[in-house]
């Protein structure tokens, strides 16, 4: 097969030999956030445009690698050649997108709509990513900001207290108290410097592994929720969050309860997770779901004005898109006042640090002629 197909390509083959086998490092990466977002929308671009799946999906998986990306779009093209529908060949070769995603599908594929939903998922996907990718950025430069503080601590401890501490060998008992604490925390963190560094990676290497846990993620972010500043940014962006996807969803022709049972899921907050599930139950009750919200929930009148307009418009989805709009820019301005306040915070807890640590070196040195050496 390998000569006939050489030949051809007008090529003359002269040595055939077996590839070594590859890798399984490369196979056994799971697709990133990044990369589900960039398949969801080359997908929804072709179908969009009138391209079969019976093409597109081969079209796709032709990326020139044997990357997760590439084998995802070999998965659904081979579910879909046996004859399984799109919603199940989605789910085989991209296990991990958002449930709401295959809701939007299945509920495309009935109506007709695949390409408005796959369009739709793709740009509430993107609208997510971008939320978070924000937030990382607005967060990086106080992240350098106390890791250069740290590394300066560091060097104190390493290069410069030693050095003043072995003035006072054997009288440190005649030093203050902070240049004691101090002169002594630099001695032993010089003399046992890799346990200390070793110290300080395991703790880091814990605590990055904690943060991989949802079940740690979650509670961190229910502990910041009641910060002052932070919790009602977050909150901000949960009810974003929430009336973003209630809004793709509706307008996809999911039905009202499963748009709710959705975008619940999609909620961090357990607390806005309870109250949404009882805005649940009393819309399954026959309750509007503008009263439920009311009575459930600790959204503001204007919030709850666009959800009763929208409800005797028939325009539901329209008004909760608006009102993901606005809590999205109320989150951004909330989000740079809390930035705003975290950069001055930073620089004066690491500058007292330091300063703690200048001023136990200051005073030793001022004890010197109460000192006999």
């Amino acid at each position: 097969d390998a000569s006939r197909e050489l030949k051809r390509r007008g090529l003359t083959p002269v040595v055939l030999d077996a590839a070594k086998a590859r890798s399984l490092k490369g196979r056994a990466r799971a697709l990133s956030a990044r990369e589900r977002l960039l398949a969801l929308g080359e997908l929804a671009m072709l179908v969009e445009a009138g391209v079969p799946l019976a093409e597109a999906l081969p079209t796709l998986a032709e990326r020139g690698d044997d990357g997760p990306l590439a084998r995802a779009f070999v998965e659904m093209d081979r579910q879909l050649k046996r004859g399984r529908p799109i919603l199940d060949a989605l789910k085989a070769g991209f296990p991990t997108l958002p449930p709401y995603v295959f809701q939007l599908v299945e509920a495309g594929s009935e109506t007709g709509e695949l390409a408005s939903a796959l369009k739709d998922a793709h740009a509430q996907m993107e609208a997510e990513d971008r939320l978070n990718q924000e937030l990382k950025n607005a967060l990086a430069y106080p992240i350098v900001l106390v890791l250069a503080g740290v590394g300066a601590v560091l060097f104190i401890f390493i290069a410069v207290v030693p050095r003043f501490a072995s003035m006072f060998q054997g009288r440190m008992h005649e030093v203050p108290a902070l240049s004691r604490w101090v002169l002594g925390l630099g001695v032993f963190v010089n003399d046992n410097l890799l346990v200390t560094l070793g110290a300080v990676a395991g703790v880091v290497a814990l605590a990055l592994a904690a943060l991989r846990q949802p079940e740690t993620r979650r509670r961190l972010f229910e502990a910041a929720l009641k910060i002052p500043a932070i919790g009602p940014w977050l909150a901000e962006r949960e009810v974003a969050r929430w009336a973003g996807m209630m809004a793709t969803l509706m307008a996809n022709k999911v039905a009202l309860m499963r748009a709710l049972e959705l975008a619940r899921g999609a909620l961090k907050s357990a607390e806005l997770q309870h109250r949404m599930g009882q805005v649940e139950r009393m819309v399954r009750g026959g309750q509007s779901l503008s009263r439920a919200i009311a009575d459930h929930t600790r959204f503001d009148p204007t919030s709850l004005n666009l959800i009763r307009v929208g409800e005797r418009a028939g325009q539901l989805a329209e008004m909760l898109g608006s009102l993901a709009q606005l809590h999205e820019r109320t989150s951004r301005d909330r989000m740079k006042r809390v930035l705003s306040l975290i950069e001055p915070a930073a620089i004066l807890v690491i500058g007292g640090v330091i300063g703690v640590f200048v001023t136990a070196v200051i005073l030793a040195i001022t004890s010197v002629n109460q000192i006999t050496l």
